[in-house]
């Protein structure tokens, strides 16, 4: 269980897994609420019906469902036990620090950045399949594959992003090398002389111009001998 804990401390891991699986858990329901939509007297016909009350009761379920994965991975003391000393410090939480509802909510907001992409595929697909005749809960499924995996792929790539500019600004503050963490201090060059990466050398201070007034020597006027 070491590696799992290893991994799942990871916040660009545990978010996508949390993220797939709280979807792939409020797919049931939201399945039986489709489903139950043919004794609401709600036809075949009636689409767009049908996609408001799919759209509503996911957003219900999912992220309900998420937010209890998200204490699980990320607050939780489980996998306490399965990391030493050392690794704690390899490893860091993925909240930082932040409180629970502050780590989650950061999460939900870039979740819904990304959601008028998620469920404009998702019940995009499933009209036109509705409109080709597909049975509704076939096509609110398919759609669903097809719009989380669009919106998990951007969202794997924004947290790359930040992760990457989030390490190279602690490695920063540290005065270490951005790329592959070799000590800087005390070296003045434009690349790590461990890996060649560019680094922002300290800039070696102008020596001070001390400007002198000059002396003004009066001019003495001479007057005109009479």
């Amino acid at each position: 269980m070491q590696w799992f804990a290893r991994a799942y401390a990871r916040r660009i891991v545990n978010v996508n897994v949390n993220i797939v699986a709280a979807g792939l858990l409020a797919l049931p329901p939201t399945m039986l609420v489709v489903n139950f939509t043919r004794h609401w007297g709600i036809r075949d016909e009636d689409r767009m019906w049908i996609l408001a009350i799919t759209w509503v009761t996911d957003l219900i379920f999912d992220v309900t469902i998420y937010f209890g994965l998200h204490w699980i991975a990320n607050h939780g003391t489980w996998k306490n036990k399965w990391l030493d000393k050392a690794e704690h410090l390899i490893v860091e939480p993925a909240h930082k620090g932040m409180s629970f509802m502050r780590d989650a909510g950061l999460v939900q907001f870039e979740r819904a950045i990304l959601s008028p992409l998620l469920y404009a595929v998702w019940l995009g697909i499933q009209y036109a399949l509705m409109w080709a005749h597909f049975d509704r809960v076939a096509a609110m499924l398919i759609g669903w594959v097809v719009g989380i995996t669009c919106a998990r792929t951007l969202h794997t790539l924004w947290m790359l992003r930040a992760q990457r500019l989030a390490r190279e600004a602690r490695l920063a503050a540290m005065n270490l090398c951005r790329h592959c963490g070799f000590k800087l201090a005390g070296i003045a060059l434009p690349n790590c002389p461990e890996c060649g990466e560019p680094t922002a050398a300290p800039s070696v201070p102008k020596p001070e111009v001390q400007t002198t007034s000059a002396a003004v020597t009066p001019v003495a006027t001479r007057s005109a001998s009479s």
